[in-house]
């Protein structure tokens, strides 16, 4: 699983600021950040039967970030 930008308190203590996070959303073709939840939705998925047949893989939850890089 890599999650994207994910919009957690650790933006917070990190310290980055709003036009840092601005600069940050711009990049997403989405324009957001993503959820814990959603990361968790997918990390669910993988975990359950419905991906019993899926194996080494690598599972971007990132708005589509880094498409065409």
């Amino acid at each position: 699983m890599s999650p994207g930008a994910t919009d957690t308190p650790l933006l917070d203590k990190l310290g980055v600021p709003g036009s840092g996070r601005d600069a940050m959303r711009s990049k997403i073709p989405f324009e957001r950040f993503g959820s814990s939840r959603e990361v968790a939705e997918a990390v669910a998925f993988l975990a359950s039967d419905a991906a019993g047949y899926i194996t080494g893989q690598d599972i971007a939850v990132a708005g589509g970030y880094g498409l065409g890089a």
